[in-house]
C-alpha cells in the first residue's frame, strides 16, 4: 500500500467514523433517557495534553499508560478515564454527584503504567 493509499483509507475511516457519530447522535437527541458522550473530543485532548495524575503525566501513545501496546486498547487506567468521563456526562445532565474513579489509587496497580512497565523492563524506545 502506497502512502497515498494509506493517507486515502484512513481518510474514508474517519468519514465513516463521523457519519456513524452523527447518526449516534440523531438517533440519541429524541430520547430523554440516552446520553451520548463524546470520546473522540476526550482523546483529542488527551493526545494534546495527557492526563495528569499525581506527577505523572499520561498520554494516549504506547508507553504512555492510558493506551496498551497496541496503541488501540485502553490500559486499566485508560478505562477509568473513560469511566470518569461517562461519570462526568451523567453528573452533569443529570445533577447527580457520582464520584469519579480514583485514578491515583489505581496507578501503581495497572500493568500498563508506565512505572510499572519500567520496572518490569519494558520501556519506550528512544
Amino acid at each position: 500500500m502506497t502512502a497515498q493509499e494509506a493517507d486515502a483509507a484512513l481518510a474514508e475511516m474517519d468519514q465513516r467514523a463521523a457519519d456513524l457519530n452523527a447518526a449516534l447522535e440523531l438517533a440519541a437527541a429524541g430520547e430523554d433517557r440516552v446520553h451520548v458522550v463524546d470520546m473522540e473530543a476526550v482523546v483529542t485532548q488527551l493526545r494534546t495534553s495527557g492526563l495528569m495524575v499525581g506527577d505523572t503525566t499520561l498520554d494516549m501513545w504506547p508507553f504512555g499508560g492510558l493506551v496498551s501496546l497496541d496503541g488501540v486498547h485502553f490500559t486499566d487506567m485508560g478505562d477509568a478515564m473513560v469511566a470518569n468521563a461517562f461519570i462526568d456526562a451523567v453528573n452533569t445532565t443529570l445533577g447527580t454527584a457520582v464520584p469519579q474513579a480514583e485514578l491515583a489509587a489505581l496507578l501503581d496497580q495497572d500493568p500498563g503504567a508506565p512505572a510499572v512497565m519500567a520496572a518490569a523492563g519494558l520501556d519506550a524506545c528512544e
